[in-house]
């Protein structure tokens, strides 16, 4: 039987669920939210994961190792939202006219301008520094598109937006510059050791 990524076991502790194993039509998948479409089976790798049918593929979704490093057991589950032929998994979904989209954590949030769908993550070492009190991003329109971060500034209709919370944007000449300082140092090292795990297993951290 598969096992879930290292770092879905040690974020889990004791009361990781245990995976399932499902067959369909000779296809055979082991893990969490099986689910089988037009004859092809596929699971997702958490039990916070989902999967959904597109196409005639099975894609599955999971939460980063970042999620589970904060919330741990207690890792929210991903949601699916659709718009006609379309649809996506992950946090905070919003739909506009060119379809829809998710973040990738709960730190995260999209926003919908002129049609337009824009998510935005936080650096996984932000959400390490901050972990549960990781302030909420902030979307501004920029030439009709949204810009989503933190400490945004603009200049001329153009926006810019630092991607931590402790980033800052600031306007010379006219132009938009932002920086962010290093956060890795303010991480918890329990947290950055399971982003770790995960780029080691080749996960997205």
């Amino acid at each position: 039987m598969l096992r879930p990524p290292a770092y879905v076991i040690r974020a889990y502790g004791g009361s990781l669920p245990e995976p399932e194993c499902k067959a369909a039509e000779g296809e055979v998948a082991c893990g969490y939210s099986c689910t089988t479409y037009f004859g092809k089976m596929k699971c997702a790798r958490s039990p916070a994961g989902v999967c959904r049918g597109r196409g005639d593929e099975v894609e599955c979704f999971d939460p980063p190792a970042s999620v589970f490093a904060i919330y741990g057991r207690e890792t929210p589950k991903m949601e699916c939202r659709t718009q006609g032929m379309d649809f996506a998994c992950g946090y905070k979904c919003a739909a506009g006219s060119e379809g829809v989209k998710c973040a990738a954590t709960p730190f995260g949030v999209c926003k919908t301008e002129s049609g337009r769908v824009t998510c935005f993550d936080p650096k996984p070492e932000a959400i390490c520094a901050f972990g549960r009190s990781l302030p909420p991003p902030q979307c501004k329109t920029s030439e009709g598109q949204a810009v989503c971060g933190y400490g945004c500034a603009s200049s001329y209709g153009r926006v810019l937006c630092a991607s931590t919370p402790k980033g800052i944007c600031k306007v010379f000449d006219s132009e938009v510059r932002c920086f962010d300082p290093p956060t890795t140092l303010q991480a918890e090292a329990s947290c950055l050791a399971l982003l770790g795990l995960a780029t080691l297993e080749g996960g997205r951290p």
